[in-house]
């Protein structure tokens, strides 16, 4: 028998090559790299979207509305850069109206961003400003990014979308400004 620890369920690979246990995230298995690239190249809104938005660049604009909405919190800034960060572990971006079908992809989300939060040194939950943050984020890629057809009345947002418009990035711009920020945001809090 190997002196090797057992995990649990499969492990995927990451960005850099390690592994990853999705149903047994650690701590020690986190790395911004694998988290910035990943999330660079996963679409959101299930890629219904006009331009491929990615999980990056929505969570740059996240971590930007954090701080201009509140910019005596720091930690809340990284949290909006980190707020989808599970996503990164899982491969994909599941759109609301899915992901209530499956509560399971829900769950393992939550504990791979609880994992993600203790790597980084911040505390949970969430600080109330990210939810804020990210519904005014949907609001505005609604508007920018998604079909013409599709009126984003319909769609509940309790928060209204910014009044400048979204320029696409690109995935590449997205990994990259995603590093930065944190980057800067990491060096800030110590």
């Amino acid at each position: 028998m190997s002196t090797e620890e057992v995990r649990i369920g499969d492990w995927m690979p990451t960005f850099t090559g390690r592994h990853f246990w999705v149903l047994d995230p650690r701590a020690e298995d986190v790395v911004i790299e694998d988290i910035a690239h990943q999330l660079a190249i996963i679409n959101r809104y299930g890629g219904t979207s006009r331009v491929p938005v990615s999980v990056a660049q929505h969570s740059v604009l996240v971590s930007r509305l954090c701080e201009k909405l509140e910019p005596a919190n720091r930690d809340s800034w990284l949290w909006g850069l980190l707020h989808d960060a599970g996503e990164a572990y899982l491969g994909i971006d599941v759109p609301r109206p899915v992901k209530r079908l499956f509560p399971e992809i829900d769950a393992a989300e939550k504990r791979i961003l609880q994992v993600v939060v203790e790597r980084f040194g911040l505390t949970w939950p969430a600080p109330e400003v990210v939810k804020i943050a990210d519904e005014i984020a949907l609001a505005t890629e609604a508007r920018d990014f998604v079909s013409q057809r599709n009126d984003i009345r319909t769609w509940e947002i309790p928060q209204e979308p910014l009044p400048e418009v979204l320029r696409w990035t690109g995935w590449q711009w997205a990994e990259s400004e995603f590093l930065t920020r944190f980057h800067r945001l990491s060096k800030d809090r110590q």
